[in-house]
């Protein structure tokens, strides 16, 4: 029986904590048309007040219902909370059984295994997206947090794992102790469409671009002081910033006294992606220099950022703290290099002024992300899903 013959026979069930479009948006629009019903718990990130939780259910692809709770605000720990009680009430009010639950982060995952004690649900798939030693400042609960998670590693039926870091440190962590067969690389993927590409003669040859949230941890003040450095050596260049957050100001500040207002545009947060993508297609360079440190997740994920930059042809420039650096390195997708501001405007006064060199980075971009598509990777992983709930329905 054919993957998407089995899909149509299932009910799936997401609950997710969202802040933009990322890996469980693209698993919803993957299953929304292949599957007889999904529905799509959503929970805004705590520092979002006002933003309220959502519900949406599809039948055969189609939107039959759309509810939305109340927001509420306050202390973190309150938030989280409130949206375990939002889940098990909408969950239970409208009677929301499935064949397949999807639980990304270990909280949203533990209720999974909740439901399927009561037998509201048949397999719990653990989505984690990213895995951190110390997430929380607060030693109690960061305690908690892995707790909670060595629950969900050790007793959901499958565990996502963006990249193959994650089962190591849990491994070395001793949080992961059996059922090692459990454990899938489900990495970022890409919607690719190769017509979407520009032409070389057609980019902004000068045009750097970071895509991202403002906050500590992503390089920002690295890509400024380095820019600071790039516009003696390249007059016209220019840095193009998409995203916002808590840094926002302080950033834009930091511009002016580096006196670089006139090389520097924040765009601030562009909510329709398709906007997004036409500034990065028309772009040069994409950056990603994140900064080391067991404090941020990068190094223990796979992040959405590079790949993003090329599936829209732009060569990357990353530091050499995620593992897809690694790869970047050695297909010469782009160049890695440490956290320094000399390598960082190295590198981007090479591939600025080099168009032979910057061709070859950029054609090998294309082609590496282009064997990296969304269908594929949850193609992929939804095969062992679909053997075992095979076996339960035979059963």
């Amino acid at each position: 029986m054919k993957i998407n013959e089995l899909l149509s026979k299932l009910n799936f069930l997401i609950v997710s904590h969202v802040f933009t479009t990322g890996p469980t948006q693209e698993l919803e629009q993957y299953l929304k048309n292949k599957v007889k019903s999904l529905v799509f718990i959503s929970h805004p990130f705590y520092q979002f007040k006002g933003k309220s939780s959502r519900m949406v259910k599809y039948e055969k692809g189609s939107v039959v219902g759309d509810v939305k709770t109340l927001a509420i605000d306050g202390p973190e720990i309150l938030i989280f909370i409130k949206d375990v009680i939002m889940t098990i009430f909408l969950t239970l009010r409208h009677n929301l059984r499935s064949d397949v639950y999807v639980g990304v982060d270990c909280l949203n995952a533990l209720i999974g295994l909740v439901f399927k004690r009561i037998r509201y649900t048949n397999t719990v798939i653990f989505y984690t997206i990213d895995y951190i030693p110390n997430r929380f400042n607060n030693p109690l609960i960061n305690g908690i947090y892995h707790w909670i998670d060595k629950i969900c590693v050790n007793n959901c039926d499958y565990v996502w794992n963006l990249s193959p870091v994650m089962t190591t440190l849990r491994r070395k962590h001793r949080i992961l102790h059996k059922n090692y067969d459990n454990q899938l690389v489900v990495p970022i993927g890409v919607n690719f469409n190769r017509s979407n590409i520009v032409p070389f003669k057609k980019i902004n040859r000068k045009r750097v671009v970071y895509l991202g949230s403002l906050r500590t941890g992503q390089g920002i003040t690295l890509i400024f002081d380095a820019f600071s450095d790039l516009v003696k050596k390249v007059p016209d260049a220019e840095l193009i910033v998409i995203g916002t957050g808590p840094l926002e100001n302080e950033f834009k500040e930091r511009i002016i006294s580096l006196n670089l207002s006139e090389s520097v545009t924040f765009l601030g947060y562009v909510p329709d992606h398709k906007d997004v993508e036409q500034i990065l297609s028309e772009s040069a360079i994409g950056l990603a220099p994140y900064e080391p440190g067991i404090q941020f997740y990068t190094q223990y994920t796979d992040p959405a950022k590079p790949k993003v930059y090329m599936a829209n042809g732009l060569p990357v420039i990353i530091t050499k703290v995620p593992q897809i650096a690694k790869i970047i390195h050695e297909t010469k997708s782009g160049v890695a290099i440490s956290y320094n501001k000399e390598e960082l405007v190295d590198a981007l006064f090479l591939l600025l002024t080099d168009d032979y060199l910057y061709n070859i980075y950029r054609d090998n971009a294309v082609n590496f992300i282009s064997h990296n598509l969304w269908t594929d990777v949850f193609t992929k992983a939804i095969v062992s899903v679909l053997k075992k709930e095979v076996s339960v329905g035979s059963g």
